[in-house]
């Protein structure tokens, strides 16, 4: 634990011995879990840590000064990464975690139960769904994702959610600032300003992680998000070059 704990203070999370009991029965429960739902193929205490709980930590910078009852939607969670991470680091904060597989929203249900958290709830539903539900759409201050699809697919799937002047994050593996430039075009049709890139060290050393943000600067179109599936099969793409869409940091 105490790893972890030096970990978390290298991420400028707070982490009292709380948070750190809790992030650890958090562990405990994806272990059984998995053995049910298939929740996630990292097993094992220091690898759940490293890859599922420390590598969410990099959004939690997003949300310093966040003030009590933000409101944070999670986006294809699965586990419960990052959306309940950052709910158990940052205790204040509402969050909505979403999932189209039932199994996975079972066991975040329980999971909820066991760690005694209020103000999160676990949605099945398809995020291409939610977003057109009036309780939903651009209801949120923040709307994360943790590498489900391409930064065109997940511009899509999260901008709907974000509040005017909010943010949506995706966390993604190095190398993809050709894919953010790709994805600039759908960024900017869902109301956002250019994408900023965040080059964030990964436990264990290793190629960096990249944070990529989109602040909402304009409501997004009704149209969007398209139906289900669509983001992921046919991105939008724009009809021809649009110049820099990416900021780096």
């Amino acid at each position: 634990m105490k790893i972890l704990e030096t970990q978390l203070a290298n991420a400028g999370v707070p982490a009292d011995s709380g948070t750190l009991k809790q992030l650890y029965a958090f562990f405990q429960l994806i272990e059984t879990g998995n053995r049910r739902a298939n929740l996630t193929s990292i097993s094992g205490w220091e690898s759940v840590r490293d890859e599922l709980i420390v590598r969410s930590l990099p959004l939690a910078r997003l949300l310093n000064g966040a003030k009590p009852g933000c409101r944070l939607i999670d986006i294809g969670t699965g586990a419960g990464v990052p959306g309940l991470v950052l709910k158990i680091v940052y205790p204040h904060l509402n969050v909505t975690l979403v999932d189209a597989t039932r199994k996975k929203i079972d066991f975040l249900t329980e999971a909820i139960d066991e760690l005694g958290l209020k103000d999160v709830t676990a949605v099945h539903a398809r995020a291409e769904d939610l977003a057109r539900q009036p309780e939903h759409r651009e209801s949120y201050d923040f709307a994360v994702a943790r590498a489900i699809g391409s930064l065109s697919e997940l511009a899509e799937l999260l901008l709907p959610f974000v509040t005017l002047g909010g943010t949506a994050a995706a966390m993604k593996s190095a190398g993809v600032e050709a894919e953010a430039e790709q994805a600039a075009f759908a960024a900017s049709q869902m109301g956002a300003e250019p994408a900023m890139l965040v080059s964030v060290d990964r436990p264990g050393g290793g190629p960096p992680d990249s944070l990529v943000t989109w602040r909402k600067a304009r409501p997004t179109p009704r149209r969007y998000p398209r139906r289900p599936g669509i983001p992921r099969k046919t991105p939008l793409t724009a009809p021809q070059s649009a110049g820099a869409g990416v900021s780096h940091r």
